[in-house]
C-alpha cells in the first residue's frame, strides 16, 4: 500500500454582499495561496494536517506544528516564509498553569510579520473573539475557511490509489459502507483508513464509530506482534485487551499530563518526554511492545502518538476501564480534565467525549459538561433513546457556541448519530411545537441536522412540510427541512412543494429553496423540456 495520493481539498467561507446578506463561497484550498492570512477549520481527522503539509510544499512556505511554534525561539527557517501553523486546538490554554498558547502564537506572528495559516478543530475555535485577536497581527482580516469533507469520487480515488483496491473493489466497499449507514462517517480521511484496516483484516463490518475505532486499534496493535514476534513467541500473543489498555495508559498520561510523549531510555528522558517506566505501574510488560506499533512514532529516542484521534479514544478506553472496575474515582478523572470554570479543557474534549461514550453508568453525570464536544468527538449512537433526547436538550444550553461553530458551519455529520428509529416520536414532539424562542429553534436545528444525516425516519413528512410554510422559523431550519424531505424522496410531496414555491405560497426571497428542489428533481423527475416552465428572473 502506497499512501502517496492526495485528494485536492475544497473549502468554503461565508461572505456578505453589499446588503449584508451572507452566502457560502466554495473553492479549492489552493486558490487561497495569495491570501495574507487564514484559519483552516475542520473536524478531527478531516485532513487539516495533510492539507497544510501539502500546501507548505509551495515555494517560500514552511510547515510547523503549533506546539513547536510555541515551544522554540523563532527559527531561521521560519523567517521570510509563509507559515502553516498546525494544531491550535492541541495547545490551547485550558487552565491557569498551562501554556498561554494563542497569545504566544500571536506574539511570534507579530514579530515575524509574515503571511500565515493556522489550523484548528472547528469546535475549539472561538469565532468572533479569536478573529478579533488574530486580526491584530494580520495585515488584513484573517479568512475563516472550513474544510469540506471528501466526496464519494475522492473516496474512490483514495481507495484505489492509496489502499490498492481495484475500481470494482472500491465501489463495492463504498456500497457496503452506504448500506450500513457509515458512508458519511468515512468521508473523514482517518476514519476511512481505519475502516479499510478493519475490513481488510477479515473482521466483520463494524456497525458504528466506536466499533471502527476499537477494531482498528486492536488490529494495529496485534499486527506488530504478529509480524515481529509471532515466530519467536508462538502461541504467546498477549490478549488484545491488555495491549489496548497498555497503549491507552500511555496515551492517557501524555494527554492528561500535557506531555509530548515518552522516552524508552532514561538517558533520553526530559520534562516533555518522561521515561516510559516511570509513567505508571500498569502493564509494564507490554509498554515496549505497544510503543513500537503503528499507534506510535519514535524519533531520536522520543516516542509520540501517531494520530491524536487514536490517542483520545485509547485514553478514554483505559480510563473507562478503571472507572467501571472501581479502580479510579470518576471525580479524580474530572479534576484532571476540567478548568477553573468546571468546563472541559479544550485539548481534552476528545478524551472526554469518548469517556462519556464508554462509561454507560456515568453518562448522566458526565454529559452536561460539554454536550457539543460529546456530539462532535464521541459516539451518541450508543446512547439509549432517553439519553439521546437528554443530550439534545442539554445542547440548547450551549446555543450560542453551537450556532457559531457547529450547525451553522455545516458540521452536521456528527448529529446523524441521534437519528435512530426509536427517536421518531420524540422528534415529532419537538418539530410540532409552536415555541419559536431562540433556545427551541436551536433544538429544531439539531433535530433536522440529525434527520439529514442519520437513519431515515418515514412518517414525518407532514410536520416537515409544515415547517416550510412557517415564516417565524429560521431560514436555515426551513432549508434543512427541505433537505430531509428530498432525502425521503416522496415525489408527490416534492411536486406539491415545488408548485407552492413557484407560486410564492412558500416564502423564498432568494429562490434558494426553489433552486435546491429543482436541482434534486432534474432531470429524473423534471424533464429538460419541463424545466423551462420555471425559468424566471432571479429574486436576488
Amino acid at each position: 500500500m502506497s499512501l502517496n495520493y492526495y485528494a485536492p481539498r475544497t473549502c468554503y467561507e461565508f461572505v456578505k454582499d453589499e446588503a449584508g446578506r451572507e452566502s457560502r463561497k466554495t473553492g479549492r484550498l489552493s486558490s487561497y495561496r495569495e491570501c495574507p492570512a487564514y484559519v483552516l477549520l475542520g473536524q478531527p481527522g478531516s485532513g487539516k494536517t495533510t492539507a497544510f503539509e501539502q500546501e507548505a510544499t509551495q515555494p517560500d512556505c514552511q510547515y510547523v506544528t503549533a506546539r513547536d511554534f510555541i515551544t522554540f525561539d523563532i527559527k531561521p527557517e521560519w523567517q521570510n516564509k509563509t507559515l502553516f501553523i498546525d494544531g491550535l486546538d492541541e495547545v490551547r490554554a485550558g487552565r491557569s498553569n498551562t501554556l498561554v498558547s494563542f497569545d504566544e502564537i500571536r506574539r511570534k506572528l507579530d514579530e515575524l510579520e509574515r503571511p500565515f495559516r493556522l489550523s484548528c478543530r472547528e469546535a475549539d475555535w472561538y469565532g468572533a473573539s479569536d478573529r478579533e485577536e488574530l486580526k491584530k497581527v494580520s495585515p488584513e482580516q484573517p479568512r475563516e475557511l472550513f474544510l469540506v469533507e471528501l466526496t464519494e469520487e475522492d473516496l474512490l480515488q483514495v481507495l484505489i490509489r492509496n489502499h490498492d483496491k481495484t475500481g470494482p473493489e472500491a465501489s463495492a466497499f463504498l456500497e457496503q459502507a452506504r448500506h450500513r449507514g457509515l458512508i458519511d462517517l468515512i468521508k473523514n480521511p482517518q476514519i476511512l483508513g481505519m475502516l479499510v484496516t478493519v475490513v481488510d483484516e477479515g473482521n466483520e463490518w463494524p456497525q458504528n464509530k466506536t466499533d471502527i475505532f476499537k477494531l482498528a486499534c486492536q488490529n494495529l496493535l496485534l499486527e506488530e506482534w504478529n509480524q515481529t514476534h509471532n515466530i519467536a513467541h508462538r502461541n504467546q500473543t498477549p490478549p488484545s485487551e491488555e495491549l489496548m489498555l497498555a497503549s491507552g495508559m500511555l496515551c492517557a498520561v501524555m494527554l492528561l499530563a500535557h506531555k509530548q510523549g515518552f522516552a524508552s531510555l532514561r538517558s533520553d528522558a526530559d520534562d516533555n518526554y518522561p521515561y516510559v517506566a516511570d509513567m505508571a505501574t500498569d502493564y509494564k510488560e507490554h509498554l515496549d511492545l505497544v510503543a513500537r506499533t503503528r499507534l506510535f512514532t519514535t524519533r531520536d529516542g522520543h516516542t509520540e502518538y501517531s494520530h491524536r484521534i487514536f490517542a483520545e479514544y485509547l485514553s478514554a478506553y483505559y480510563l473507562s476501564n478503571k472507572i467501571v472496575n472501581g479502580k479510579l474515582p470518576i471525580g479524580r478523572v474530572l479534576a484532571l480534565m476540567t478548568g477553573n470554570d468546571g468546563g472541559i479543557i479544550s485539548e481534552l474534549r476528545g478524551v472526554y467525549a469518548w469517556l462519556v461514550t464508554l462509561c454507560q453508568k456515568e453518562r448522566s453525570v458526565l454529559m452536561e459538561r460539554d454536550p457539543l464536544g460529546l456530539v462532535l468527538y464521541g459516539d451518541p449512537s450508543l446512547f439509549s433513546k432517553e439519553e439521546r433526547l437528554e443530550l439534545l436538550y442539554k445542547l440548547t444550553a450551549q446555543a450560542r457556541k453551537t450556532t457559531d461553530t457547529g450547525v451553522r458551519y455545516e458540521n452536521l455529520r456528527s448529529f446523524g448519530a441521534f437519528c435512530q428509529i426509536d427517536m421518531k416520536q420524540g422528534f415529532r414532539v419537538i418539530l410540532e411545537s409552536n415555541d419559536r424562542s431562540e433556545r427551541h429553534q436551536n433544538l429544531v436545528e439539531y433535530v433536522l441536522a440529525s434527520m439529514a444525516h442519520g437513519a431515515a425516519l418515514p412518517g414525518l413528512s407532514d410536520v416537515l412540510v409544515s415547517l416550510l410554510y412557517d415564516d417565524d422559523l429560521r431560514w436555515w431550519s426551513r432549508r434543512q427541512a427541505l433537505d430531509v424531505l428530498i432525502r425521503f424522496n416522496d415525489e408527490g410531496v416534492l411536486r406539491k412543494i415545488l408548485t407552492d414555491l413557484d407560486r410564492s405560497r412558500i416564502s423564498d426571497p432568494d429562490d434558494d429553496l426553489l433552486g435546491e428542489l429543482l436541482g434534486s428533481l432534474y432531470p429524473d423527475r423534471i424533464t429538460p423540456s419541463e424545466i423551462f416552465d420555471y425559468l424566471r428572473p432571479r429574486n436576488n
